[in-house]
Parts: C-alpha cells; structure tokens; sequence
C-alpha cells in the first residue's frame, strides 16, 4: 500500500485498515476530503476579501481614515458653506476633493450615503450638496451663531481659496469686487491678456460655476459679467449682528 504523507492529510482524518478491498475507497475518500477543505478555504477567504472591499479597508479600496473621520471631514467642508448661507450647495468632485478623496473613494461613497440616506445631515442642491440644519446642529452650529462671521472679507478670503491658482478666477473675482459688473472683454484688458486664453476662460468658468458670478445683459447688446448675492455677506446676517449689538 503507497504511504500518504502525512503533511496532506486533513486534520479530521481516520486512517482506513489496510485490506486491500478498502485501499481504492481509502483514496478517494482522502482526495474527496482535501478538495472539500480547500473549497471551504477558498469560499472563506473571498468572503473576507468582500467584507473588506464593502468596509473600504481591502487591498482595492481606497486609503482613507476610519469611517467616523471621513464623514466629520465631509461635514467640515459643508459647514463652511452654510455658515456663508450659500445655498448652491458644493459640485460632488469638489467636495470629495476637499474632504480628502475624490468621488470614486469607497469611503467617501460609504460616508455620503450614511449622512445623506441615514442620518439626513447633507442634501442636494441646486449645484451639489448642503449641510441641513440637523447637520449644522449635529457640528455645534446653529443659525444664531452667524453673528460670529462678521464681514465681508472673510466671505471674500473663504470664495478666492476655492479657485484654483493655474488659473484667473482669484483676479477676476477681485475685479469684479473692485469695478463692479464687467464684459469679457474689460476683464481682460485690465488683467493684460487676450479674453479667449485658456487661463482666463477657466478662471471665468470657475467663478461663475462656484455660483459667485453669472452673465447679464449689459447697455445695448452687451453682456456683463457681475456677482451674485452669494458673494455678500447676507443680510440675515447683518440683522442677526445688529440685534445682538442691540
């Protein structure tokens, strides 16, 4: 009778008597019993691999801090928004972005739908997402606490960080604060350039996407370029600070 070594046998395995009539069953009852213990392996690991890849910690998914940081930092990026009282709400690419990720992250998918589907502290708007104010409450914030933004520079310093420096947004911004409501064609004058470059029309296009500026009919067939209110303190927080000067 051939010897099976003893490092291939499973570990539940009973030897058989050595009669010749049972050695070819012996046998295939070892294999039967290898391939059900390697099935069983198999099956057990690619479970594993699945928890992983659902909690966003496998080999595949995207590196990020635990799930309750992850939405804190969500969170972070919204607040600074509803604190403004802007309610175009931020584009999905951003705010994944800002949070430290970008929009195909297991975790930032896993995140957004807790506090969007479970927890009801972030909305979609009108250009992307918001804070509700349960999600403002839940961070410590509430609508009296606008008072403490005070002015208009600090709104102005929060929008300009949002731009990206490859292109003009951050000086049209500040001529359109300085000039008020300008064509393509002042805009580009005063910043010494051809209104159809590449970096202006970005820059433009990034301001007016963020909802801080938009196009209007100007004098006769011209179209200016002018901000929108979102680009303002509002004035429910001008009241809420001259009540509390009161």
């Amino acid at each position: 009778m051939s010897i099976i070594p003893r490092r291939i046998l499973p570990q539940n395995f009973t030897p058989y008597p050595t009669n010749a009539s049972l050695h070819s069953h012996s046998i295939q009852e070892i294999f039967s019993s290898l391939r059900s213990s390697k099935m069983v392996k198999r099956d057990a690991a690619a479970k594993e691999v699945t928890a992983k890849k659902a909690s966003g910690t496998g080999t595949n998914a995207k590196a990020g801090p635990p799930r309750g940081k992850n939405e804190y930092a969500i969170l972070e990026v919204l607040l600074k928004e509803y604190k403004f009282n802007n309610t175009h709400g931020v584009k999905n690419d951003d705010l994944a972005k800002k949070s430290g990720g970008n929009k195909t992250s297991l975790w930032y998918i896993n995140a957004m739908k807790s506090l969007r589907d479970e927890k009801h502290f972030v909305e979609r708007a009108t250009q992307g997402y918001v804070l509700t104010e349960a999600g403002a409450e839940f961070m410590g914030f509430t609508k009296t606490d606008l008072s403490k933004l005070g002015t208009n520079e600090e709104l102005h310093q929060y929008i300009k960080e949002q731009f990206d420096p490859k292109w003009k947004g951050v000086a049209i911004f500040d001529l359109l604060l300085k000039y008020g409501p300008q064509t393509r064609k002042q805009l580009a004058e005063k910043l010494g350039m051809n209104d159809r470059s590449h970096s202006f029309n970005y820059g433009l296009k990034e301001v007016k996407a963020t909802g801080y500026a938009t196009v209007q009919k100007g004098e006769g067939k011209s179209r200016v370029v002018t901000l929108t209110d979102n680009a303002f303190v509002t004035e429910s927080i001008a009241i809420i600070k001259a009540e509390d000067e009161k």
